[in-house]
């Protein structure tokens, strides 16, 4: 929901770093560390060990968005990283509810399918949204972020309700508190549809004026 109004800061935290190490690790590489970085979170959390995954968890993240400065730090941005950039989070995303229902309590892989069903059409929606954005980019649009500002990704990408930050804050809700993991997982879950449906209604109001 916020990941526009936060990217001003996440630039002024990560780009002296992305200059620093710009010429020496391709934004690829990172992207594959990242990955890594996020398979043992995973397994850490399917294991128990809470603390050693959220630390991985937010480690992931922070290579995430480094990766991206990275590329434009150096001039190596290009629509294969950015591609590969979003496929590999979805396999993290994808991951995490079911490794966290392992200990989640009653109730917990109901909600763990619930989420992840929520998660599927909100991504059919997305990818459908991004896709007739860029169409339209191509059709004469400016060169500009659905939402407004400087284009700063590989694709354009719809806004929602649940963005990048606040999966970083649900996912680390989830670790940190493994048992309330089932209503945690029904609040993100109801947000990721609501955010959903408004996307379905902004983007069928757009196609119908365009």
């Amino acid at each position: 929901m916020i990941d526009l109004e936060l990217r001003g800061i996440k630039d002024r935290l990560l780009n002296p770093l992305a200059r620093a190490i710009g010429t020496a690790v391709h934004p690829t590489v990172l992207s594959l560390i990242g990955f890594a970085v996020g398979l043992g979170a995973l397994a850490a959390a399917a294991i128990g060990l809470n603390i050693v995954a959220l630390i991985l968890w937010l480690v992931n993240r922070i290579i995430d968005g480094l990766d991206g400065a990275v590329a434009r730090a150096a001039g190596k941005a290009s629509d294969l990283g950015g591609y590969l950039d979003i496929a590999l989070d979805f396999f993290i995303y994808a991951g995490f509810p079911l490794v966290l229902a392992i200990g989640g309590g009653a109730g917990a892989w109901p909600a763990a399918a619930l989420l992840l069903a929520r998660f599927y059409v909100h991504a059919a929606l997305w990818m459908s949204a991004s896709a007739l954005l860029e169409k339209r980019r191509l059709n004469g649009a400016s060169e500009t972020e659905s939402g407004g500002g400087p284009r700063r990704t590989s694709m354009l990408m719809p806004r929602g309700l649940v963005e990048g930050f606040e999966t970083i804050v649900f996912f680390s809700l989830m670790i940190l508190l493994p048992t309330r993991f089932a209503l945690i997982a029904g609040i993100m879950a109801a947000l990721v549809l609501a955010g959903a449906l408004l996307s379905l209604i902004s983007m069928i109001r757009l196609l119908r004026t365009f």
